[in-house]
Parts: structure tokens; sequence; C-alpha cells
């Protein structure tokens, strides 16, 4: 799966036709977008795809989310038997932990001193 901007990769992107491409790629470009507006602009956005335990015609997919900032990252991971849902629950966890770290990290304030 090709993407415009170059700090989105997907690795390994299971077969989907072309409806289900279209629909993945709209999910992680809108999650780019909300972490755009969460964290500093200058981060990457990982995706990685593996596929196991295949059952008959279906098979399991797990779904590595990570982005990369300048000193830390943070990463998500979600299984499921169809791909679009471990990936936006995937993107939707990653979400929350960007969330869960930059508040942890906003409401440290500096120990006054007498």
């Amino acid at each position: 799966m090709e993407f415009e901007n170059e700090r989105i990769q997907a690795v390994n992107v299971p077969e989907l036709d072309e409806f289900e491409k279209a629909k993945a790629k709209k999910v992680i470009l809108s999650y780019f977008k909300k972490f755009s507006r969460l964290i500093h602009p200058d981060f990457t956005l990982l995706i990685h795809f593996k596929e196991y335990e295949k059952s008959g015609n279906r098979k399991k997919v797990v779904v590595n989310s990570r982005i990369s900032m300048v000193g830390r990252s943070i990463n998500a991971e979600q299984v499921d038997w169809n791909a679009l849902k471990a990936l936006r629950s995937s993107l939707a966890t990653l979400e929350r932990e960007i969330t869960k770290k930059l508040l942890k990290k906003r409401k440290k304030k500096p120990k006054k001193e007498d």
C-alpha cells in the first residue's frame, strides 16, 4: 500500500480488494491527521501486518502500529480475523496511548522551591 506522505509506512499488507484497500487507506490517513494534531509534527507512523492461524478461508491478522518520534516511540498491537477491524483497533489503541502519555507528561508540574 503506497502513501503520498513519506512518514506513513504499511508493511506486509494482506490481500485486500480495491474497496477494502481504499477503506484502509482512509482509516490510516484519518488517524494520521489526528496524530498530527496531538503530537509534534516530526514523527513517522509504521503499520505492520502479520497473518497466522489459517483456518479454512480465514486468517488471523496481527496489526502492530508504532509512532516514532525524536527520542521515543509508542506501540500498539491488535489481533482479529478481519484485517480492517484489527487495523482500526490498533490505531485507536495507539491514539489512547498517545493521549495517556501526553496527558501524563503535561500534568507533571515542576515543584516550587521555597
